[in-house]
């Protein structure tokens, strides 16, 4: 599994979130005007990408990507529901499938922030630990 990590400071959260719950995984950031991540599966030669709505959905999904979009609004499939300092719950608003192809059902997923996150960073790391099987029902970021 390789994961590539395009954008600039959000992508640089994501990328030290994913470092400290990831360490055996090859986890790469490139600097782009565009914020997502990739998600590259050798053994089945497939690709899957986390994005936020803007630019980079149009561009990923012309390409045919299999996508996940995190966000703000009841058209993202996974949306942060709530935010505190503390505390904050991601709702997983549609099934999703994983890469190893579990099927999840709509959740919740309470965060434990200790660490001065931005939401939107969480939100995505959550989505990749989701999609590779990695979701438990409290994270500690």
């Amino acid at each position: 599994m390789n994961i590539e990590i395009l954008g600039r400071e959000l992508g640089k959260e994501v990328q030290e979130i994913l470092k400290k719950q990831l360490p055996n995984t090859r986890i790469c950031f490139y600097e782009s005007n565009n914020e997502y991540v990739m998600l590259y599966q050798e053994q089945h030669n497939e690709i899957c990408c986390v994005f936020q709505s803007g630019r980079a959905a149009d561009e990923l999904m012309n390409k045919g990507f299999r996508t996940l979009s995190c966000g703000f609004s009841s058209y993202d499939t996974l949306v942060m529901s709530s935010s505190t300092m503390e505390k904050a719950v991601v709702s997983l608003q549609r099934r999703i499938y994983t890469l190893s192809g579990q099927m999840l059902e709509p959740a919740d997923y309470l965060i434990d922030k200790r660490n001065d996150y931005s939401d939107t960073a969480l939100l995505f790391s959550v989505a990749v630990l989701l999609l590779l099987d990695c979701g438990k029902p409290m994270f500690y970021f």
